[in-house]
């Protein structure tokens, strides 16, 4: 694979991975609201299901921060086109 080919395949995959943590936001804030809004007794499971839409939107957001910080490292390597 050339040089640029590397740079495109890593362009699409930082996207993929952008999309993935904005995914992830996206869940957080539903997940959250149907936390504010549970019912009684569903308060536990709300905020269960809160916590873990969080874990998984940081895990997504440290995936694509390691794949940006990868990717400038090697922009600046190569000289960005």
């Amino acid at each position: 694979m050339t040089k640029h080919g590397r740079m495109a395949s890593s362009r699409d995959e930082l996207l993929d991975l952008y999309l993935d943590w904005r995914e992830g936001a996206a869940a957080v804030a539903d997940a959250y609201s149907t936390w504010a809004r549970a019912p009684a007794g569903e308060e536990g499971r709300c905020f269960a299901a809160y916590t873990a839409a969080l874990d998984r939107e940081e895990a997504a957001a440290r995936s694509y921060a390691d794949v940006a910080a990868i990717g400038e490292r090697l922009s600046q390597q190569w000289g960005a086109p």
